[in-house]
């Protein structure tokens, strides 16, 4: 009875041990993913305002504005000095492509590299940017051209006076290429972890950018990605759990340990996450002595 007493116990102590470990580990972890997402989101949010200061020229350009009232009316030779005008202005200004948006939300003018987004978002986002006379951020959007890159749309009204025909100038950016310099940096050594930008479409979660899980651009309209237990769908349905830990899944079924952040002033979340197979990986790592204790200690009893 003594030795099997004392093989329990020291099976007991063996797993309180590992217990132990993994809680000190998922709560380095935790803290690591709490301080990661809070910054990226701060970052991505600093580069969408500096995207917003590129655009003020074009919002405020009466020169810009009057070239498109004469090219509305028929006169080429200003149609084709705006299209070069705005091309030069969006290579300068570090944009991949751009295109000109009448009232209706059609492309009257557009660049080479132009993506063309869906129709419906476009209307509403040119709609919006006419309305208010400020700018509109819209996107990322999929491109249905392999070749083409997803893109994010800066959409800027041009100042109209009255009686002058009404347009907005859509300033594009590769989302991958935006994101990934800020995503994919990370502090330690690590197998699964990573940071994801996400946005809610409907009951879908849309993948903005690259996830290290597949190394396919995005935005991915993976069917995964809808389940509630998403770490953003989990944020999203209780606004108290932006900056927690949080444990869930990511959009390929994997049980993941997290934390989600708002990015400000846009619709998009940052998801810093690691695999929880990957923390309880590196507590046995940690507790390896005291489990060939445990052993040796069950053998002996």
């Amino acid at each position: 009875v003594p030795a099997v007493l004392l093989g329990s116990m020291a099976v007991a102590v063996t797993a309180g041990a590992v217990a132990f470990t993994y809680g000190q580990e998922r709560s380095r972890e935790a803290a690591r993913l709490q301080g990661l997402s809070a910054q990226k989101a701060v970052q991505i949010a600093a580069w969408v305002s500096e995207r917003r200061i590129d655009t003020e020229f074009v919002r405020t350009s009466r020169t810009f504005a009057q070239a498109h009232a004469r090219a509305a009316g028929g006169d080429a030779a200003s149609r084709e000095w705006l299209a070069g005008r705005l091309d030069e202005y969006a290579r300068l200004q570090g944009f991949d492509a751009f295109q000109l948006a009448d009232a209706s939300g059609e492309t009257v003018a557009a660049s080479a590299r132009a993506v063309a987004a869906p129709v419906d978002a476009r209307r509403d986002a040119v709609r919006r940017a006419l309305a208010s006379r400020q700018l509109v951020v819209s996107g990322p959007y999929a491109s249905r051209d392999p070749d083409r890159p997803d893109t994010i749309d800066f959409v800027v009204p041009l100042p109209a006076d009255e009686g002058q025909p009404a347009a907005a100038v859509v300033l594009q950016v590769d989302s991958a290429r935006a994101f990934t310099a800020i995503l994919a940096p990370w502090p330690v050594p690590s197998a699964s972890a990573e940071s994801l930008l996400v946005r809610r479409d409907g009951e879908r979660f849309l993948l903005l950018g690259e996830s290290r899980a597949t190394r396919t651009p995005g935005p991915s309209t993976n069917p995964a990605l809808s389940r509630r237990t998403l770490l953003a769908a989990q944020a999203l349905e209780d606004a108290k759990r932006f900056g927690a830990p949080l444990d869930g899944t990511d959009g390929y079924g994997h049980a993941v340990i997290g934390v989600a952040q708002r990015v400000p002033a846009t619709d998009w979340i940052v998801v810093a996450k690691v695999d929880r197979a990957e923390v309880w990986a590196n507590a046995l790592g940690a507790t390896t002595w005291i489990v060939l204790a445990g052993l040796a200690a069950m053998f002996a009893a």
